[in-house]
């Protein structure tokens, strides 16, 4: 009986998997309409570098392999973050930055651990939060067309908030399956002048992942479907106007005209994503060092690049302390748009201490240090969690 029950549930995941990298072939037909600006979630998870896929025991793995969430410390868990993020440039480009931004409460979550080794967990996240800045405009009129001594300013904005539930067993010691079913609203406001448009859309994304462990290593792998939420900008004061070529066949022969567009449509693209994660034995029962390879189906568009490298260790200190340290890359090629190109490297530092039923974390993300121009960032997470034997 056994057997064939571990047999049906290797069959769904098998299936589930299928499905979710099925979201690979269909991603090329696709273009994100926005930078690509994902806010870092998982304290413990950038303590050292963001390899998480094969890590297990933690609730931020409903973040990163659901699977992670077998083997909690606890029947219940409970965990929330904050994050602040420093002004930056973005592209290098001069006047156009990144807000600084605190977020009190970017992710909780709740687990659960019943008395089947079956874990359920509920979570909360603000996945992709910013605000794009740009300095203000001087406006310019074909009577003045070095400028009239106004000036407008102009700003995107865009926010996004996810409602999620997770599940996670284990086979023995070695074998943990997990899966996740995320809701996320994507809310986009721009600001042009005094013309004003706003708008939401939402979309259901889900995830599966499983994590092995064989003589003290642990291997990791995890998938998540595309998401993409589309919908259209409504206007608060009046909708902009275009010009637009009534012979698009010929262009230029003919005067370009006025015209007020009904709507705008935009949409929020996040590719499906397959990670890869391993995590070494404990040297000198002390170390543990932790790596992940992962790959999103941008497609050929896109200024992202596909593979993203994370990797660090954690060191403990006491049976009560943890310091961690990592880097992973976030690599961007601007040649076609901007001939610009940059791959960003994120230095992490992060530390944890216990105390009784408590937890508390904290990781550094800094890119500033290795960049080679202005486009360097800054991020701050701060966690605490509770446990209830």
């Amino acid at each position: 009986m056994m057997n064939k029950r571990f047999l049906y549930r290797c069959l769904i995941i098998a299936a589930v998997f299928a499905t979710v990298l099925d979201g690979f072939g269909q991603q090329r037909s696709y273009n994100a309409s926005t930078p690509y600006y994902p806010n870092r979630i998982g304290v413990d998870a950038y303590m050292h570098g963001g390899a998480f896929a094969a890590t297990t025991g933690s609730i931020s793995a409903m973040l990163f392999n659901p699977a992670g969430l077998a083997e909690l410390p606890g029947r219940l868990t409970i965990h929330a973050e904050s994050c602040w993020s420093a002004e930056a440039e973005y592209l290098g480009l001069s006047g156009i930055n990144f807000s600084s931004q605190f977020q009190a409460l970017q992710f909780a979550g709740i687990a659960l651990k019943t008395k089947s080794k079956f874990f359920v967990g509920a979570f909360y996240a603000r996945p992709t939060d910013f605000t794009l800045k740009i300095d203000p405009i001087q406006v310019t009129t074909e009577e003045n067309p070095d400028g009239t001594g106004e000036f407008f300013d102009a700003r995107v904005e865009r926010e996004q908030t996810s409602l999620g539930v997770a599940m996670a067993t284990s086979f023995g010691e070695r074998l943990s399956l997990g899966g996740r079913i995320e809701w996320r609203q994507s809310k986009a406001r721009e600001k042009i002048a005094n013309v004003i448009g706003e708008g939401d859309a939402d979309a259901v994304r889900f995830s599966i992942g499983s994590v092995l462990k064989v003589n003290e290593w642990s291997f990791g792998i995890s998938a998540q479907s595309r998401y993409k939420a589309t919908g259209d900008f409504t206007y608060s004061s009046f909708p902009p106007l275009i010009r637009v070529d009534v012979d698009p066949e010929m262009r230029g022969n003919n005067e370009l005209i006025v015209v007020e567009p009904d709507a705008f449509p935009f949409y929020f693209v996040d590719p499906a994503t397959i990670r890869f994660g391993m995590v070494t034995p404990s040297a000198f029962e002390k170390i543990r060092l932790h790596f992940d390879i992962e790959y999103k189906g941008f497609n050929d568009r896109d200024s992202i690049e596909p593979w993203q490298f994370y990797g660090g260790g954690t060191l403990n200190l006491a049976s009560h302390f943890q310091v961690g340290f990592g880097a992973f890359t976030f690599t961007k090629n601007y040649d076609n748009a901007f001939n610009i190109s940059n791959a960003e490297t994120f230095l992490t530092l992060g530390s944890a201490i216990e105390l009784k039923n408590f937890r508390l974390s904290a990781s550094l993300l800094d890119s500033s240090l290795l960049a080679d121009d202005d486009t360097g960032r800054l991020f701050l997470n701060l966690a605490v969690g509770y446990v209830l034997h």
